[in-house]
């Protein structure tokens, strides 16, 4: 599930994490992500969601990572814009309105390019990559985001014996040890869900899905 992998899925037009409506979690804790005029929402692995079209209609710049140009491209289309498209290694940054979407690897995204971001959103960045990437993303996040930044983020668990990822399982245990010794981590929503035709196509019978508001706490705190 690296780089070539999701090249790949995208150019086969394979959308695990797509969704055709605005994600009902977004909306209903953004007064608690929202980071306030002037400053950013970071949304990693950003594909061609259609919530950073909402974010943006709060009134807030966003700021996303995706690794292909085919989402960021339809994305665009669907809405359409027609994007200013500008060459800044080690990214292209695809531009309009109060989007600006880097087509790069997000491993490759420093602390200085999300400079004004006050929050992040994870519908799908985490459970996207396998366990080795899982460890990773979250120390990055942790060295990226600074103090007070808060993360929304929707993990997915299930019986791994019934589906291989991605999305891939991720359960309570593991939100806590990725993340507690740098973040607060609050738990606000653990439910059952209807599972997703998609992946009852795969065998997976049960999903429950958590909602995390995370916090990055001060350095040495």
């Amino acid at each position: 599930m690296h780089a070539d992998y999701w090249l790949e899925s995208w150019q086969r037009d394979h959308k695990p994490f797509h969704q055709t409506r605005i994600n009902s979690h977004l909306q209903t804790f953004w007064p608690r992500l929202d980071p306030g005029p002037g400053r950013k929402v970071f949304v990693p692995l950003c594909g061609q969601s259609l919530d950073l079209l909402w974010i943006e209609s709060r009134d807030r710049d966003v700021l996303g990572v995706e690794l292909a140009p085919e989402p960021l491209s339809a994305l665009f289309a669907d809405s359409g814009r027609q994007p200013e498209i500008l060459h800044e290694p080690p990214f292209r940054t695809w531009k309009s309105g109060k989007l600006e979407l880097l087509q790069g690897d997000f491993f490759a995204v420093d602390p200085e390019r999300i400079t004004g971001c006050g929050a992040w959103y994870d519908r799908a960045a985490l459970p996207a990559l396998p366990e080795d990437l899982r460890r990773q993303y979250a120390e990055h996040a942790t060295r990226l985001a600074p103090p007070g930044c808060r993360m929304l983020l929707v993990a997915p668990e299930y019986n791994p014996a019934e589906m291989a990822g991605p999305p891939f399982t991720i359960t309570d245990a593991e939100v806590h040890e990725r993340f507690a010794a740098h973040w607060t981590v609050e738990c606000l929503v653990d439910d059952e869900v209807q599972v997703a035709n998609r992946f009852a196509q795969r065998g997976l019978t049960r999903l429950r899905e958590r909602v995390y508001l995370l916090e990055r706490r001060p350095a040495g705190s």
